[in-house]
């Protein structure tokens, strides 16, 4: 019997811990496209894999004009709303290859780029869309349908 309760003991510590390690890994800057990939971010790859988009959202999404859109993502690697959110438009933006900038800030919403104070950060994540460069929405933290359904929204407005 304390073998049993000592085992349950530790693999939900191990849980824990491992849960921990993801959101106490602060990376802050630039991120290469493939950030998703690396160790750390086993969470973030599960759900980008779970995420099962809008099939109705994602095919108006794929009627708007799309190639003048960017998006710059501020994330924090720490934290749990930026973990569920950016794995979910990474999966949607897999079927539409717009062009994304990742940025990580510290918990202090700071970071080591000379224009993230230009951005007023006050939550994560905070997807930036754009097009030709100017500004025409935000996603900032949640979205309030799904992150496809948001996006087609902010871009249809923008066109």
């Amino acid at each position: 019997m304390n073998s049993i309760l000592s085992s349950i003991i530790f693999i939900g510590l191990y849980l824990l811990t491992t849960s921990m390690k993801a959101q106490e890994t602060v990376i802050t800057g630039n991120l290469p496209a493939n950030f998703i990939e690396q160790d750390w971010a086993s969470l973030w790859q599960k759900n980008a894999k779970e995420y099962v988009p809008s099939a109705g959202a994602l095919e108006s999404l794929k009627q708007l004009n799309l190639k003048d859109i960017q998006i710059e993502i501020v994330l924090g690697t720490w934290c749990e709303d930026s973990e569920k959110l950016v794995p979910q438009f990474i999966h949607v933006n897999n079927d539409l290859k717009i062009p994304v900038t990742f940025i990580g800030v510290d918990k202090e919403k700071k970071c080591p780029l000379a224009d993230c104070s230009n951005w007023n950060i006050q939550n994560v994540p905070t997807f930036i869309i754009q097009r030709n460069g100017k500004e025409i929405g935000r996603i900032i933290e949640q979205v309030k349908q799904s992150i496809e359904a948001d996006l087609f929204d902010i871009i249809l407005k923008g066109e």
